[in-house]
């Protein structure tokens, strides 16, 4: 926010010690008066208008959280309990003995979440590997926890032990940036050379303006010569039609349940209808499409490796009647700033921690110029990681509105970890 107060020259807080003594410092200590004075001050220069005070007619949306259930023996269920288990127990004891620990591994922790979310979609969405290891550890640490809890030492080394299993496969995944952990497209990762780690554009210029480069995932040294962009060490698919591949692993685990219960959802469609199904991973996407493609389903597809052109054909295409009736979409590629209102269907298949997010993609349908009511299926794995990501949503909703909530750091410090216990499912002692 100071930076904001800066480039408008707003006197006196565009002043750095002003700022940091009238409102940093007060939000630091828990001092009420600090955040009551940002407040003021956002009040008279922000204008914030929502969709129910401004005079527009919208059609009826119809948002349906969707509880889809593992079946006991689904193999895409049993990697999840690995990816699972082995991750809870780690967090639980370094929790136990000491919650500093978990704090300087938050971002460690967090990566890991994210290959969660992603055996919510398939279990294929992780190398075969990697797969492989997570099993064998998670084996390992039933058989280790049955007789006695894990020191945090041992919790320690076993997230460490994880990095192996949890990384994704960099020849077949589009990759995520090591700071942010959003999935990039070609157009906008680089490469670190020296050590293999990936980062986006925005988040690596910002290390090359300290004086001490490292990098930020392993803390190595590198030179401005070792990045290189993602789009040289990995060519985009020139078309935008999915390339339908058999996966060798597909026949083991089937039909993801996310996927099956997607198909099944289209029963309820009728006639030149038409619907957009969201993703923020692009080889869920792939997966999504060769279901369709086996259904006998037309499509289309915007993702970050298409082309202006060819992104804009698609949407044409796909709003034409008798065109594809359905677009596979990523939610940061296409999940703002394109209209999507010939389809009255949406379809989101994974979760987002925030929900504005979200929104904003099912924006793309709910707008003027939709003369159908809109229904939008939200799909979430039942007794998973994502009900606990839903829950977020919703206690990050309620404090974006109640704007006279006050934090102390205490409070701060307990609401990250509780994000982290909540996720995992780990009472708090």
């Amino acid at each position: 926010i100071y930076s904001l107060l800066s480039f408008l020259g707003v006197q006196p807080l565009n002043d750095k010690s002003i700022f940091t003594r009238a409102i940093t410092q007060p939000i630091k200590n828990g001092d009420e008066i600090g955040l009551t004075r940002l407040r003021t001050t956002m009040g008279f220069l922000s204008l914030r208008r929502s969709k129910q005070n401004v005079n527009i007619s919208l059609v009826e949306k119809d948002v349906q959280l969707c509880s889809v259930e593992w079946d006991p023996n689904d193999s895409h269920k049993l990697v999840y309990d690995a990816l699972f288990g082995t991750v809870k127990c780690a967090m639980e004891a370094i929790l136990h003995d000491d919650e500093s620990k978990a704090l300087k591994n938050y971002s460690v922790i967090f990566e890991k979440l994210l290959r969660l979310r992603q055996a919510c979609c398939s279990a294929t969405m992780i190398a075969e590997d990697r797969r492989a290891i997570a099993l064998k550890v998670w084996n390992e640490m039933k058989s280790k926890t049955a007789t006695k809890k894990l020191t945090a030492e041992e919790g320690l080394a076993l997230l460490e032990k994880l990095k192996s299993a949890f990384a994704t496969d960099e020849a077949d995944n589009l990759p995520e940036c090591g700071i942010c952990l959003m999935e990039m497209d070609v157009n906008d990762g680089t490469i670190l050379k020296s050590c293999n780690h990936v980062f986006c554009k925005l988040c690596i210029v910002q290390v090359l303006a300290k004086s001490n480069k490292r990098c930020p995932y392993c803390r190595a040294t590198f030179e401005e010569s070792d990045i290189i962009d993602a789009s040289q060490a990995k060519k985009a698919a020139a078309e935008t039609s999915v390339a339908v591949k058999e996966d060798s692993s597909s026949t083991e685990f089937g039909t993801p349940a996310k996927v099956q219960a997607l198909l099944d959802a289209f029963e309820s469609m009728q006639g030149d209808e038409k619907g957009v199904i969201f993703s923020q991973f692009t080889s869920h996407l792939d997966i999504i499409g060769v279901a369709l493609w086996k259904a006998g389903h037309s499509f289309v597809r915007i993702d970050g490796s298409v082309s202006a052109a060819k992104r804009m054909s698609n949407i044409t295409s796909f709003n034409s009647d008798g065109g594809p009736r359905f677009i596979l979409c990523s939610l940061l590629a296409a999940g703002t700033g394109i209209n999507l209102t010939r389809a009255n269907w949406c379809y989101m298949m994974d979760c987002w921690w925030n929900e504005a997010v979200e929104s904003q993609a099912m924006d793309r349908i709910h707008r003027l110029s939709q003369t159908r009511k809109v229904t939008v299926l939200r799909f979430v794995m039942k007794d998973s990681i994502e009900e606990s990501i839903i829950q977020m949503q919703e206690r990050k909703s309620i404090q974006a509105k109640a704007v006279t909530q006050k934090l102390t750091g205490e409070e701060k410090r307990k609401a990250l970890l509780g994000n982290l216990r909540g996720l995992l499912q780990i009472k708090e002692e």
